[in-house]
């Protein structure tokens, strides 16, 4: 069992330097796999609304030109609407991504809304085809719109699927990246899922079902949310934070995480930024270093790249801590401790994240 490597000869969190850490050998806790949907890692929207134009395109830039268009209409004396779709749509609503390459829309008057957005593309120096209507192939018949909120544009009306029409349309239309990586179209549908409080697949195919014939979905769709609802039923180490924070032992939360990622290893499993916990526990900022240091290591190990919160000032620390304090196992400590580790001030032993 990986508890007893964690507790192995010098203790590491079972008899760190604070004993609220200790507990009494046993299996693993049995914590339950918590999906939280309320700390996606935020957006810098500090970006130059021009930066990119030539690929991507940021909220800002993207505002500016539907403005932009709104208000060429105004001019013409007509009155317009654009009905955004796919990942221009989840920038707009959620903002859970930076950028999109482009707008899938359904606009009307076509011909004067197309020579608007013309206009802006030169105006904004955007790609050409920036508003494009290429999304025609996967309307639904069943196409349920709902206005952006907040946009009140003159001559120009925003509209955008519902969340559950957007989840079947990004579903239908999804592609795999079979390198491995998660795709835009994977993390969208991910965070979809999480919104509607999917929990299960039969839920998301009746969803698709409802917009589509069954006949119509494809086998890919079928395997892309397969393989993401396997992905959201992981452990992270974001859930590791939480249970922390809400009284779970560090050693036995950290444990079924291990025992999970060794499992299936996926670098999801701590892409997302897990809370701090300094403000928290009593070790909060061992254990925010911590969590670092192993989504560095275990990064690594697999040939990742670490994820960016692992490098922030705040989860590293100022002082050394030792697995076991005991003065006659420090010098052994300094020389076994993995480099993501000793970097941020943790000395524990060579074998402290291996399993049994």
């Amino acid at each position: 069992m990986i508890y007893s490597k964690i507790n192995s000869r010098e203790g590491e969190f079972a008899h760190g330097t604070n004993p609220s850490f200790g507990g009494p050998p046993g299996e693993p806790a049995q914590l339950p796999k918590i999906i939280q949907i309320d700390t996606l890692p935020k957006i810098d929207r500090k970006m130059n609304i021009k930066d990119n134009f030539s690929q991507t395109l940021t909220r800002e830039a993207l505002e500016q030109a539907l403005r932009k268009v709104g208000e060429k209409l105004r001019q013409r004396g007509v009155q317009g609407e654009i009905a955004i779709y796919r990942g221009a749509a989840m920038l707009l609503a959620f903002e859970i991504r930076a950028t999109t390459k482009d707008v899938d829309a359904v606009f009307r008057p076509t011909r004067e809304i197309r020579e608007a957005a013309k206009e802006v593309s030169f105006e904004l120096n955007l790609p050409e085809h920036w508003l494009n209507d290429g999304v025609k192939g996967f309307i639904s018949e069943k196409n349920q719109l709902i206005p952006f909120p907040d946009w009140n544009l003159p001559a120009l009306r925003i509209t955008m699927p519902t969340p559950e029409y957007l989840l079947a349309m990004k579903c239908m239309a999804s592609r795999i990246n079979y390198l491995g990586d998660p795709s835009q179209d994977e993390a969208d549908i991910a965070f979809l899922i999480k919104k509607l409080n999917l929990t299960h697949l039969e839920e998301v195919f009746k969803i698709i079902e409802n917009y589509y014939p069954p006949s119509q979905i494809p086998v890919k769709t079928k395997f892309l949310v397969e393989t993401i609802f396997e992905k959201l039923d992981m452990i992270t180490l974001a859930q590791v934070a939480q249970w922390i924070r809400h009284g779970a032992q560090a050693h036995y939360a950290l444990a079924n995480f291990l025992e999970d990622f060794y499992s299936s290893p996926s670098y999801e499993a701590f892409k997302e930024e897990p809370t701090l916990l300094a403000n928290f526990h009593e070790e909060g900022q061992v254990l925010d270093a911590y969590l670092a240091a192993m989504a560095d290591h275990l990064s690594n190990e697999n040939r990742w790249i670490p994820p960016a919160w692992t490098i922030q000032s705040n989860r590293a620390l100022s002082k050394p801590w030792f697995a076991n304090p005991h003065p006659f196992l420090r010098s052994t400590l300094i020389v076994e401790s993995p480099a993501a580790f000793r970097e941020r001030g943790l000395f524990v032993s060579e074998n402290a994240l291996q399993r049994a």
